[in-house]
C-alpha cells in the first residue's frame, strides 16, 4: 500500500531517521526526507524553582533523598511499561518510578504494581495539563522509557530540553538523540538497566564533586538545561523545520520541473 502510494506523490515527509529507513525497507519510488517534529524548547528549558519542584514531589509523598525516574507519555501497552515495573523491583529501596499520563492501559499496569509488589514505589499521577507537563519532567532524576514503538519519539527531546537525562530501551530512533554517557544511556536487557542506572550514579556523584551551587539539581541536569536543546537532532525547532520543508519543496520542483528558485530568507 505505502509503495503504490509512492508512485502517486512527488515526495514523502519522514519524522525520524527511523521511519525513513522503514520506508526505503518498503522500497518506495519518490524521495524520502527526514522533517523532524519541532518542539518548542523554551517551554522545557524553563526551570521551575526548587521550592516549587520539591513541593511537586511532596504532593505525590516523594522524599527528598529519593530518586525519582519519571515516564511521560500515554499509557498504552505498545510503550511497554510493564517491563519498567518489572525492573523496579529491583531498584525500589530508594527510587521513586513516576508516571505522567493516562491510558487503556493503566489498569492492567496497576494491577501488575501488585503483583510485583513494587506499589509502594509506583506512583501514577493519571492525566496532567498540558500546560504542566514541562513541570513534571523536571521532578524526574531521569527519564526512562521501554518502548520500542516510537515514531520519533518528541518526549525524549523535550526531557533534554529540561535537563533530564535519559535511560531508554534501545531503538532506532533515538540513534540521532542518545550520545552514550552524555546525555544519557540505552539498554537491552535488566542487567544492562542496572548498570547504566549505576553509570548515572557514578556520574552524577563525579561530577558534583567538582562543583558547588546553590542549584541543587545534579551538574548533570544543569549542564544539559544550560544547552537548552540546541543541537537535539529531534527538536530542530520551527524555523528549522520551516527550512527542512522549504528544501524539499524546492528539490521537489526540481526534480519534476528542472526549475531552480531561490526563496526570500532561505
Amino acid at each position: 500500500m505505502t509503495r503504490k502510494l509512492s508512485d502517486q506523490v512527488d515526495a514523502m515527509i519522514a519524522p525520524s531517521g527511523k521511519i525513513e529507513r522503514i520506508l526505503e525497507g518498503y522500497r518506495v519510488s519518490c524521495p524520502v526526507s527526514v522533517v523532524p517534529s519541532g518542539i518548542d524548547t523554551e517551554k522545557y528549558r524553563r526551570r521551575i524553582d526548587d521550592g516549587s519542584r520539591e513541593a511537586l514531589r511532596e504532593r505525590y509523598g516523594i522524599k527528598k533523598e529519593e530518586i525519582v525516574f519519571v515516564y511521560v507519555g500515554r499509557i498504552a501497552k505498545e510503550k511497554n511499561i510493564e517491563e519498567l515495573l518489572w525492573y523496579q523491583k529491583s531498584v525500589q529501596k530508594n527510587i521513586k518510578l513516576v508516571l505522567v499520563g493516562d491510558g487503556p492501559y493503566r489498569t492492567t499496569l496497576e494491577e501488575k504494581t501488585k503483583e510485583y509488589q513494587v506499589t509502594d514505589s509506583v506512583i501514577f499521577t493519571g492525566m496532567v495539563s498540558p500546560d504542566e507537563v514541562a513541570r513534571y519532567y523536571q521532578i524526574g532524576d531521569l527519564f526512562v522509557s521501554a518502548s520500542t514503538s516510537e515514531t520519533q519519539g518528541m518526549t525524549y527531546d523535550e526531557a533534554l530540553a529540561g535537563g533530564v537525562p535519559l535511560l531508554c530501551r534501545k531503538d532506532d530512533c533515538l540513534k540521532e538523540v542518545v550520545t552514550e554517557g552524555k546525555n544519557g544511556w540505552q539498554y537491552e536487557n535488566e542487567s544492562m538497566y542496572l548498570e547504566c542506572i549505576q553509570k548515572w550514579k557514578e556520574f552524577s556523584e563525579d561530577e558534583n564533586a567538582q562543583y558547588s551551587s546553590s542549584d541543587s539539581r545534579p551538574v548533570f541536569q544543569r549542564e544539559l538545561c544550560k544547552a537548552g536543546g540546541e543541537g537535539l537532532p529531534g527538536s530542530a525547532g520551527r524555523k528549522k523545520k520551516t527550512e527542512c520543508l522549504c528544501g524539499l519543496m524546492i528539490e521537489i520542483k526540481w526534480r519534476k520541473y528542472g526549475i531552480w528558485f531561490h526563496l526570500p530568507g532561505y
